[in-house]
């Protein structure tokens, strides 16, 4: 097991009870903003202590709270990109990737911080300092400055939240073939759920504090477990369960009786939630005839509900058209429903129109 992480730390606002595993990969940890995920990465590199629990690297103890073991940061050889890069300012470029180079005879030295400079295409800019350069020279600088260290493990904190969106898409390119190159075990966290589905196969989501799910990406966006996992995977619509009885699940916020996954299930068992994801519902006008329609345009999924709606609103997205709905039955309610239709599938709906919704039984998150 190349990582291993089971600690505890009390905050004044909260507990971070954090516990993963990790091969070596890239493994990404997604969360909102002050979720805890930058405080997991600061006790894995030892700038924060937790008050207990254990940090294993490669077989190698980093922190043990009953063995009294409490490794400096300097001693773990760990990489640690901070979000905003954290380059020395009175440093030039070269200056700054030379601090993580441990050859200490010179020639070795120059030799290395040049294969640098041309590996990460930093070229003319040697002599620079960091104000004068741009974000995603700056980010360049950082990895290969930590890169350099030849560090046992990578900590990645929001390494692409300063830049735009195409020289993101370029930077996420030419950092998986670093560390393809490298083969370092990888940590990103990020509060970007496209970002770590991108760059990472496994992934865990941390929420208050607490390491809610893990395990591989796929199977964490198609069941996320709990609410909190659905939101942060993307899910828009998600209602709570009024009762359960007799295999069945009401669902008052949209009028409609779902069975259960599993008919032993009872009130007194986990879920909490249903939700649906925006481009999983079918839309059809109401005055088509809704059920047959809706399972002819799909028809090998089974529609377990199908929801009479009206347009309030439509949203033109560059490739998709967003509509939000309120259900018949939402007179009293501010609760939006929220559906995603791709613009090469040719529906067009207007606001005010009427409609019918498909729930498609396979696609309906069971939530906690």
């Amino acid at each position: 097991m190349a990582l291993e992480v089971r600690i505890k730390k009390q905050f004044p606002d909260f507990l971070l009870d954090v516990e993963f595993q990790t091969e070596e990969e890239i493994f990404g940890v997604l969360g909102e903003s002050g979720c805890g995920k930058s405080l997991t990465l600061k006790c894995i590199a030892g700038i924060e202590r937790p008050d207990q629990g254990r940090i294993v690297l490669n077989g190698r103890e980093l922190f043990d709270s009953k063995k009294g073991i409490n490794l400096p940061a300097r001693e773990r050889k760990i990489g640690y990109l901070f979000q905003e890069y954290a380059l020395f300012p009175n440093m030039t470029v070269e200056e700054n990737i030379a601090v993580g180079i441990k050859e200490k005879k010179k020639g070795e030295k120059k030799k290395k911080i040049h294969d640098y400079i041309q590996k990460f295409f930093l070229e003319g800019l040697e002599k620079k300092h960091p104000s004068s350069l741009s974000g995603g020279q700056k980010q360049r600088v950082a990895i290969a400055r930590m890169l350099a260290a030849e560090p046992e493990l990578i900590l990645l904190d929001e390494p692409f939240s300063a830049v735009d969106s195409y020289l993101k898409w370029k930077l996420e390119q030419m950092l998986l073939e670093w560390l393809e190159e490298v083969q370092v075990t990888t940590l990103l966290v990020s509060h970007n759920r496209d970002e770590v589905y991108r760059l990472c196969d496994r992934m865990g989501i941390i929420h208050k504090g607490h390491m809610e799910v893990c395990g591989k990406k796929q199977e964490i966006f198609q069941n996320p477990g709990t609410v909190s996992a659905a939101i942060l995977t993307g899910c828009k619509n998600i209602a709570r369960i009024a009762t359960i009885t007799e295999g069945r699940a009401e669902i008052a916020d949209w009028g409609v009786l779902l069975p259960l996954p599993d008919p032993k299930i009872s009130m007194g068992d986990v879920f909490t939630h249903v939700g649906i994801r925006a481009h999983d519902i079918r839309m059809l006008p109401s005055d088509e005839d809704g059920r047959r329609g809706l399972e002819d345009s799909k028809n090998t999924e089974e529609l377990i509900a199908v929801l009479p709606a009206v347009v309030e609103r439509k949203i033109e997205g560059p490739f998709d058209d967003i509509y939000v709905l309120r259900l018949a039955m939402q007179k009293d309610t501010d609760m939006a429903f929220r559906v995603e239709i791709a613009r090469n599938e040719g529906a067009v709906f207007i606001e005010k129109q009427n409609v019918k919704l498909g729930i498609p039984k396979e696609k309906i998150l069971w939530l906690r």
